[in-house]
């Protein structure tokens, strides 16, 4: 048998999961200064690390049956249905900055305004999501613990900036 026979049968989804993980960190660190966020680099990055993640919650949702520490199965199979809707939000986070004209104040507040909901909503359901999966039983006090815990707490930090930026829109 091939390595890479053993590694499509064996490790697939977990491939995907590790690669999707590595583009969004890269593209993370490219946007960590302001100025690149909406940025073509950024953008493809992360969205090939979300399409990534997007597809390994489709298979590991309604392809194959085995079960991940990262992924419900069971009747709670349709928190991972919220993971694959907060993937495709966050695909549309990226392109939505990339597209969005920065110069345009005729369009800029009607959807600016409709941006800051998605970007609110979107990153709810991921807090939600991996919050039940960091405290998920096989979960606790392991090393996926502390992973999906930071991951949960960029999501919270993303809510909090949205959050603020849209009071002060408001206001």
């Amino acid at each position: 048998m091939s390595y890479v026979k053993r590694i499509n049968d064996k490790h697939r989804e977990r491939l995907l999961y590790l690669l999707g993980h590595m583009f969004i960190t890269l593209a993370m660190l490219i946007r960590i200064d302001e100025k690149n966020i909406g940025g073509l680099e950024g953008s493809v990055l992360g969205t090939i690390g979300h399409s990534f993640l997007l597809l390994f919650f489709v298979i590991t949702t309604f392809v194959v049956d085995k079960k991940y520490r990262v992924t419900f199965s069971g009747e709670l199979y349709y928190l991972n249905i919220l993971c694959i809707l907060g993937q495709i939000g966050m695909i549309i986070i990226y392109w939505f900055e990339y597209f969005e004209p920065k110069e345009d104040p005729e369009t800029e507040l009607k959807n600016k305004t409709f941006f800051e909901y998605c970007q609110i909503i979107i990153s709810s359901i991921l807090i939600f999501f991996y919050l039940s999966m960091t405290f998920k039983s096989d979960n606790k006090y392991s090393a996926v613990f502390v992973g999906l815990f930071m991951i949960t707490g960029l999501y919270i930090i993303s809510l909090y900036r949205n959050l603020h930026q849209h009071i002060k829109t408001i206001l």
